[in-house]
């Protein structure tokens, strides 16, 4: 058999490495790299108060500050070496430690719980899950773009209550991974309202309490939830007896047009109840492993306990890479907007591209008239035809597959086999002479990783069930590889035999799959 290159299309790396923050920091880095970060080292520091002004200075731009204040105070986040993945996995253990506590201080058996929208980043279930916090999954609204629906956001938090669960917090990315899509305003709005009258809710058996907790958040619409039920004498005022908002914004940015993603923490009554995590590697510092958490400044003082219990302070080339990436000084403030908005227009391209090779040009409605030229002038130079060949090439796609997707951001495609569910193939991983059915993760992967060298994520990673034949893949590629990815996607569909079930749609009428 030919023996193929892998092409890893799970992959989340930029397109575009940032070179010149790059340059900056691992020349300021080259200064001290015989010495030890001292983990305790605050941003009194005149060494790195620097690097936390650029931050103050960045999401105070943005909109992110306490209520009453007129920019983000620098004990109101922290910085991590380990990335947005270290910050989430301090934020979950911070709350679980809280539960635990809970639990043995007064014989309780809270049982915590955190909502989801899937599909989402499927890692950040891992450390959840391995405290024993169990995820609740939100379905989203994917003939709407992947957005929540609160009636959705109800449902979940009442199926939780009715099997014994508190929820003590809620993920979610803003620009969305997998789907690309931005959380505006509104959304977000009416989703903290609902968390906020859960919050109260969980007060209720307590009455003084309550009226604290009504006293500070007048905003709260307390009658959302009205009939939820709670077992009694669960009221505390640890950090997770309330629900905790984490919003992963690390895609911040890389949004194709105007629209801007809206933070939970630009909410006021909702500030102090929001982790939000943030940093540079989408934008091409992906190595740099540089993270951020915003959140008030008792959260952060805890966090950082539990950093410096953990992990070294981050290097010199991190902090130097946050401080130039962040900065709203010149020169860095102009190279950040022309590297965004190259990579932004490059991202969107290759999904523009990616799209009209696997549904067809004529069917993907988002395309202008310029992107339509340059797509069949791409795929003309790529495949050296003509441009009136390449036209015809890409009208006709690839039966049975669909990219579903239309990214506002970011770099991926959902791509959905469920039209050949059920079709039959032989297994090169058990052997050509083994029949199987497409029906799962396993053998998406059977025939896509085994025969075709293709790596990409799969349902389950993302928080689907597992018999969901979708896969995430990545664009963020030279364009030579997606039309190699698409080409072996053809091949792979080439390989299924229909079962009778859906052979109808080999009819004159309905083109099957085969190509």
């Amino acid at each position: 058999m030919e023996k193929r290159k892998l092409l890893d299309m799970s992959l989340g790396n930029p397109l575009h490495p940032f070179r010149s923050v790059a340059r900056y920091a691992f020349h300021q880095a080259a200064q001290d790299l015989h010495q030890y970060r001292f983990m305790n080292r605050g941003n009194s520091d005149p060494e790195i108060r620097p690097v936390f002004e650029a931050i103050s200075d960045y999401f105070t731009a943005r909109g992110i500050v306490p209520p009453d204040w007129s920019g983000l105070p620098l004990s109101h986040f922290s910085l991590m070496g380990g990335g947005t993945t270290e910050g989430y996995n301090l934020v979950i253990q911070l709350l679980i430690q809280d539960v635990i506590a809970e639990n043995k201080r007064l014989n309780r058996d809270i049982k915590p719980a955190l909502l989801m929208p899937v599909p989402t980043y499927g890692f950040f279930m891992h450390a959840p899950e391995s405290w024993g916090i169990q995820i609740i999954p939100v379905p989203r609204q994917m003939e709407s773009g992947g957005h929540v629906a609160r009636h959705d956001i109800i449902t979940a938090i009442k199926k939780a209550h009715d099997d014994g669960l508190r929820v003590i917090a809620y993920f979610d990315s803003n620009p969305n991974n997998p789907l690309g899509t931005i959380r505006g305003k509104a959304e977000t709005q009416e989703l903290a309202d609902i968390f906020l009258a859960l919050s109260a809710h969980y007060k209720r058996n307590d009455e003084k309490e309550l009226q604290l907790w009504q006293d500070t958040q007048p905003a709260i619409k307390t009658d959302i939830l009205d009939g939820l039920s709670l077992k009694p004498g669960q009221v505390w005022n640890g950090p997770a007896s309330r629900v905790r908002i984490i919003d992963d914004m690390v895609y911040d940015g890389l949004e194709y047009g105007t629209r801007k993603a809206f933070a939970f923490a630009q909410i006021p009554e909702l500030y102090k109840d929001t982790f939000t995590l943030a940093g540079p590697s989408k934008a091409g510092l992906a190595n740099v492993r540089g993270g951020i958490v915003i959140a008030n400044s008792e959260d952060i003082g805890q966090l950082e306990r539990l950093r410096i219990n953990n992990n070294y302070f981050p290097s010199r080339a991190t902090l130097a890479a946050l401080e130039a990436f962040y900065s709203m000084k010149e020169p860095f403030a102009a190279a950040r907007t022309r590297h965004l908005a190259r990579l932004n227009r490059d991202h969107r391209f290759r999904g523009l591209f990616m799209k009209a090779l696997i549904n067809g040009l004529d069917s993907v409605g988002e395309i202008t008239a310029t992107d339509r030229s340059k797509i069949i002038k791409t795929y003309s130079d790529l495949t050296t035809c003509s441009s009136e060949a390449a036209g015809q090439e890409l009208k006709r796609g690839i039966k049975g597959v669909k990219v579903i997707t239309t990214p506002e951001a970011g770099f991926f495609h959902l791509i959905d086999f469920s039209a050949l569910r059920g079709a039959s193939y032989q297994s090169p991983r058990h052997g050509f002479d083994y029949i199987k059915k497409l029906e799962d993760d396993y053998s998406l992967i059977d025939i896509l990783g085994s025969s075709q060298s293709i790596s990409s994520c799969n349902a389950s990673w993302m928080g689907l069930p597992r018999d969901t034949l979708i896969s995430r893949v990545t664009f963020a590629l030279p364009l030579e590889d997606i039309l190699e990815y698409t080409r072996r996607l053809r091949r792979a569909v080439k390989t299924l035999t229909l079962s009778p079930v859906n052979s109808r749609c080999c009819s004159a009428k309905e083109p099957g799959p085969a190509l």
